[in-house]
C-alpha cells in the first residue's frame, strides 16, 4: 500500500469541498419540485413524520456544522493543500474557483514564504528577488 493512499493534511480543504457540495445538491435537488406540494409534505396518511423530511433536516444541519468547521480552517490548510504534489495549484484551478479567490490563495502562500522563509537581512522575498524567468519556472511549478 502506497503512502499517498492514506489521507493527509492536504486533503482537508478537499474533503469539506467534497463533503459540502454533496450535502448542498442534495439538500437543494428539489426546490423546485417542492414549490408546487402541499404544506403538508411532511407528513403522510397516519400523520407521521416523512423519512424524506427527517433525512433532509439531518443533511441541511450536517450542512451546517461542516461550513461551521470550514470557516475555522486557516491558510495553514491552503499551503500546505498547494504544496502537495497530487494537488499544487490545480485544485484550486477549476470552475468553483474565482479569480478573486485564486488571488487571494496565491497571495497568502507568498506572504507565509516571505514572512516565514526568506532572509529579511538580505530582502530575498519570492515575490521581489527573483529574476523573473527563475520566478516563473518556480510559480509555474507550484501553481500548475
Amino acid at each position: 500500500m502506497s503512502g499517498s493512499s492514506y489521507p493527509t493534511l492536504s486533503m482537508l480543504i478537499p474533503l469539506y469541498n467534497a463533503l459540502i457540495d454533496h450535502m448542498e445538491d442534495y439538500i437543494f435537488e428539489d426546490e423546485n419540485v417542492n414549490e408546487n406540494e402541499d404544506e403538508n409534505e411532511g407528513d403522510d396518511e397516519n400523520g407521521s413524520v416523512d423519512k424524506e423530511s427527517i433525512i433532509k433536516k439531518a443533511a441541511t444541519n450536517s450542512w451546517e456544522k461542516l461550513l461551521q468547521y470550514y470557516n475555522k480552517t486557516n491558510d495553514a490548510y491552503v499551503i500546505v493543500t498547494i504544496l502537495d504534489p497530487r494537488l499544487k495549484m490545480k485544485y484550486y484551478n477549476d470552475e468553483t474557483w474565482n479569480d478573486d479567490q485564486r488571488k487571494k490563495i496565491h497571495e497568502k502562500f507568498l506572504n507565509v514564504y516571505n514572512s516565514t522563509y526568506s532572509n529579511p537581512n538580505s530582502s530575498s522575498t519570492l515575490s521581489n528577488s527573483l529574476n523573473n524567468e527563475y520566478k516563473n519556472s518556480i510559480t509555474s511549478k507550484i501553481f500548475k
